[in-house]
């Protein structure tokens, strides 16, 4: 009755003690085939498939070998005829060895935390299997494994060790105990690990630096500093902290693991050690600091190329804002301001005097922002100011026509722009101007004491689109105390704090209003573009140029 008893009792724990890691490869494997994206290899997906399946059939094998109403010729039946026992919890290690490779290469460290429990799970599982399926279930064995659980001597077959860990490291033991430090130390050693030792908590704090060890391994009861004490002094150093730290003991005290964890312990082990776990928990710890350093140095890569791309950005910022032109303050007084909606714009204007008499005044707007539309932007700026297109430069129409050929959209990215280009005759004060998918000026003049605001837009396509577009001319005469307002569309297309959007007829009704003769209305504007917006950034490029006619009388 009592060999009876006690053949029950070790079945039981058997069984817990098996479950406990076919539960965590079983679940996790469940999880990960949930929650992992379908862009993922097929191969990841059917290896977590495998991991499940063998962890299943060796759950019902675990049950029916340990069932305790069993007689011992039918669990021994059973055992031999199960010859893939083995081979199914290696091929669970090999499978899970294969997800973490695979998980590294395609930078998913958000995965490797779930498969690297799996993997531990397995060598636990392994070295579970070594005690308790692998030899013999006789009464004559029950009976030793019982004296065994009592502290007796027991033998059991050396099955091979489990797939090696690749991380090595730098580990500093900290434990009181000359006999376990060295016992330890020695283990480590043996496994290809850089182990260092010390006596006390006390003096380890000096020998620790940000880059010294790899892993601090502590035991819990310590004189003086204990591990916990020492754990949370750690924690709370800004340059220490992210030291991975294995807190060890004797006691398997639920509330110290608890106390453990929670003040950041990367792991706990309990005394004496088991040596395929201990190796799996280093591995692991390992793992995780090699991931999290692969993590920072990619973050530290990450964060210089974002500065050099930074400085290299404000350079060409720099650059673009350079080929903007001075206030022009003879005969026609022109200012202008540029507002990017990013650090480069695609929006680029300018002005200039072709001969003594004609005042060119044109805005290019690319559609898109950034590098791409920085550059083609001011390569069509340098085109204008350098007169090197084959073209009248007083002729907007003609100008517009030999834009669109030289700066196609299919050669450029699939860019195109709208432009606006005018020609002011200071001899004639006439104004020649042609647009291109653009908005149209606004002229404001006063006329019998009102004020009243005039487009100038031509009928014309966008710029670069087709070969074949065609643009015309238009003109109109400039009187003494004229406004002239250039303008992309980021000007008036704004959307307002409540969701409504700001229009053209905004914008030109505010224009209108804030006519003063001989002085400027920029600022105003400026500021009404910001209330309407109701923040400082806008979602487009703002440019404006204003231009007022300071007239001679004919001569």
């Amino acid at each position: 009755m009592q060999l009876a008893a006690d053949k029950k009792e070790l079945f039981s724990t058997i069984r817990h003690e098996l479950r406990t890691p076919l539960n965590h490869i079983i679940g996790y494997s469940e999880l990960l085939a949930e929650e992992a994206s379908p862009e993922l290899p097929a191969s990841f997906h059917e290896s977590l498939q495998q991991i499940h399946h063998h962890g299943r059939a060796m759950l019902g094998f675990i049950n029916e070998i340990f069932d305790e109403n069993k007689s011992d010729q039918e669990r021994e039946s059973s055992l031999n005829s199960s010859s893939e026992t083995g081979k199914s919890v290696t091929e669970i290690v090999s499978f899970a060895e294969k997800l973490k490779a695979q998980v590294i290469q395609l930078n998913k460290p958000e995965l490797v935390e779930d498969i690297h429990k799996i993997h531990s799970a397995a060598l636990s599982l392994l070295s579970l299997i070594e005690k308790n399926l692998l030899i013999s279930l006789s009464e004559p064995t029950v009976k030793s494994r019982a004296r065994a659980r009592k502290g007796g001597p027991s033998k059991a077959k050396k099955m091979p060790d489990a797939v090696a860990t690749h991380f090595l490291g730098k580990i500093l033991v900290i434990d009181d105990d000359k006999a376990n430090r060295d016992l330890l130390a020695r283990r480590l050693r043996n496994q290809g690990h850089k182990v260092f030792t010390s006596g006390s908590a006390t003096e380890a704090l000096k020998q620790i630096t940000p880059d010294a060890f790899d892993i601090l391994l502590v035991d819990v009861v310590m004189p003086g500093l204990s591990g916990i004490d020492f754990l949370m002094k750690l924690k709370e150093d800004d340059e220490l902290r992210h030291i991975p730290i294995i807190l060890i003991s004797g006691m398997d005290d639920w509330d110290v693991l608890i106390q453990c964890i929670e003040q950041g312990a990367e792991d706990y082990l309990t005394k004496p050690f088991d040596p395929v776990l201990l190796k799996a928990r280093i591995g692991s710890c390992l793992e995780k600091k090699y991931l999290r350093d692969q993590e920072h140095r990619v973050m530290l890569a990450l964060k210089k190329s974002q500065e050099r791309l930074a400085g290299e950005l404000n350079e060409a910022a720099r650059y673009v804002r350079s080929l903007l032109p001075l206030p022009l303050r003879t005969g026609v007084l022109i200012d202008h301001h540029l507002v990017p909606s990013s650090q480069l714009g695609g929006d680029a204007y300018g002005y200039h005097w072709v001969d003594n008499t004609h005042l060119c005044i044109y805005l290019i707007d690319i559609c898109g922002h950034g590098v791409g539309a920085a550059l083609l932007s001011s390569s069509i700026v340098n085109v204008l100011r350098a007169h090197s297109l084959p073209a009248n430069f007083l002729d907007p129409a003609a100008i517009l026509s030999a834009l669109n050929l030289s700066f196609p959209m299919d050669q450029h990215n699939n860019m195109y722009f709208t432009a606006w280009y005018g020609v002011f005759d200071s001899r004639r004060n006439i104004l020649s101007f042609a647009s291109g998918g653009h908005p149209p000026a606004l002229l404001v003049q006063k006329k019998d004491e009102t004020v009243v605001s005039t487009p100038l837009t031509t009928r014309g396509p966008v710029v670069g689109g087709f070969p074949e577009s065609k643009f015309s001319n238009s003109e109109t005469r400039i009187e003494a105390g004229d406004h002239l307002y250039v303008f992309s569309d980021g000007v008036y297309e704004i959307q307002r704090p409540d969701g409504s959007w700001c229009k053209l007829q905004d914008l030109t009704a505010f224009v209108t209003s804030s006519y003063l003769e001989g002085k400027s209305s920029l600022e105003p504007i400026l500021a009404f573009l910001k209330k309407e917006r109701g923040i400082e950034t806008f979602e487009d490029d703002v440019s404006l140029m204003e231009c007022r006619f300071d007239l001679k009388p004919e001569s």
